[in-house]
């Protein structure tokens, strides 16, 4: 095999490892005992797959071996620390002589040196979509992935023991279409994601299974046409509740909570401007403290403008090690010469990124628990948006507040002449008052608890204001404006 050092090049900017390839969307990023590895398709081996070990600094190659068999298209991929110190890769891979329906999964053990513990594939009849794969609290895999069926789509469940053995499987058949998968444990149950075409549209649905993969029940995210490019689910252990987060074309994300039986809890639709892909921590979200996750983040093309990861490019993966203090990146940028999109390495100190940053905030909270939160900004749109679990009693003052703004049907985006442009609301991480600049005159404005109830009601006619937010509690709040749907989020 080509090794890795023949593409692997160090560029100019700071502890960042470039990997040159046409198709490296599916690859991942991971920090294991001192080294980070990143694993992915890798188009100078015929599509095979590549996995590569970097030094602690990322300032060389400790090594990179083939990841699959001779040509086999990689897509997409996920790896996981598993509770021995080792880690799971989890790929889809096709058969060589390109038949796209003699896919399989492949699962691999993989040790610190780059040996192979175990290795199993399962032939799943793939289309090359979405894959998922979740490590249970009792030590099993599970996997979801989409397969062929009947002439469609159908979700595929696979429940393994540590050693990669089937132990149950399932498939759920329904017309799916799916562009995104998410899966996790809810209470004693089993809860998945995905996109889905029903009934002429594209939606998003909420599956519920018991631990031996048994339907329990399924919901469809109202009946929007989604077009479904990011999907995100978790489970809150606080409130015992299943919330998932669908993001539709029109740049509008819905948010919708149920409980273990998909009762639902509650929907709500905010802007978050126009989003490309899903990022999610890993090993099913990374957890700091008390099942609190940190549960999502959605980026679009345009991050390579911000500070922290401006060099990144097309920020895709994150991982986090709090015992190192690092967070480590993945993103993708394109090479000025050959035009190749670039697999891009990066590490940071946790703090470097202490405080609001634009992307990532950091911090800890009243009882000293570390938090990690991720603050997309979306520069199509100029839309902030703040997606995390926290705990309930955490008070108001021990979190920022971020607005985001410039919704579906859009204010202004030149001044009127008065001083009134967009609204524009700044964190003031001191005080409990949220100063906004900008506004419309005579509109009404209310903020809504995530249970639906006007928590704040008022009027804004000048072009500066303030709101006291001292009555609120923790959680999720609504800021509206009439049609224009202005959206405040505040943890």
């Amino acid at each position: 095999m080509t090794t890795a050092h023949a593409y692997l090049q160090e560029t100019k900017a700071v502890n960042l490892i470039s990997l040159e390839g046409e198709h490296l969307f599916s690859s991942d990023v991971l920090y294991h005992h001192g080294g980070t590895l990143i694993a992915g398709r890798d188009n100078q081996v015929l599509f095979g797959g590549l996995i590569a070990r970097m030094s602690e600094g990322l300032d060389s190659i400790e090594w990179a071996k083939k990841l699959s068999i001779d040509q086999t298209i990689v897509h997409p991929l996920r790896m996981r620390r598993l509770p021995n110190g080792n880690v799971l890769v989890a790929l889809q891979d096709y058969a060589a002589g390109g038949n796209f329906l003699s896919g399989n999964i492949l699962l691999q053990e993989w040790t610190r040196q780059g040996n192979v513990v175990w290795s199993r594939r399962y032939g799943t009849f793939l289309s090359e979509r979405p894959l998922d794969v979740l490590l249970t609290r009792d030590g099993k895999i599970l996997v979801t992935a989409e397969t062929g069926y009947q002439n469609g789509n159908a979700i595929l469940l696979m429940l393994l023991d540590a050693q990669g053995n089937l132990l149950r499987h399932k498939l759920f058949h329904r017309g799916f279409y799916n562009y995104a998968l998410a899966s996790c444990e809810a209470g004693d149950r089993f809860a998945f994601t995905g996109n889905v075409y029903f009934n002429q549209k594209n939606s998003a649905f909420v599956l519920v299974t018991d631990r031996d993969l048994n339907f329990v029940n399924a919901a469809l995210l109202e009946d929007k046409q989604l077009q479904v490019n990011g999907l995100s689910l978790y489970w809150d252990s606080a409130r015992a509740e299943i919330v998932t987060y669908a993001e539709h074309g029109s740049g509008f994300t819905v948010c919708a909570r149920f409980d273990t039986s998909l009762t639902s809890l509650g929907t709500h639709e905010f802007a978050t401007g126009r989003i490309t892909y899903p990022m999610r921590l890993q090993q099913q979200q990374f957890v700091f403290d008390d099942q609190q996750k940190i549960l999502y983040k959605s980026i679009g093309n345009a991050l390579s403008a911000t500070g922290l990861f401006s060099d990144m490019g097309d920020l895709r993966h994150l991982d986090v090690d709090p015992a190192a203090g690092r967070l480590y990146a993945l993103g993708f940028r394109q090479h000025p010469q050959t035009l190749l999109e670039n697999l891009v390495i990066g590490q940071f100190p946790l703090e470097a990124i202490q405080g609001n940053c634009g992307l990532v905030n950091y911090s800890k909270d009243h009882s000293g628990s570390s938090t990690l939160r991720f603050v997309p900004y979306q520069f199509y749109t100029d839309s902030i948006a703040l997606y995390t679990a926290v705990p309930s009693d955490l008070k108001i003052q021990d979190v920022n507040l971020v607005m985001m703004e410039q919704c579906r049907e859009t204010i202004s985006n030149t001044d009127d002449g008065e001083g009134r442009g967009p609204l524009k609301i700044f964190p003031n991480p001191t005080s409990d008052v949220l100063v906004f600049e900008g506004a419309i005159p005579g509109h009404a404005w209310i903020i809504l608890g995530t249970d639906g109830r006007v928590r704040i009601s008022g009027t804004w006619h000048g072009a500066r204001g303030r709101i006291d937010l001292s009555s609120l509690h923790a959680g999720i709040y609504f800021l509206q404006s009439g049609k224009n749907h202005l959206s405040l989020i505040i943890m």
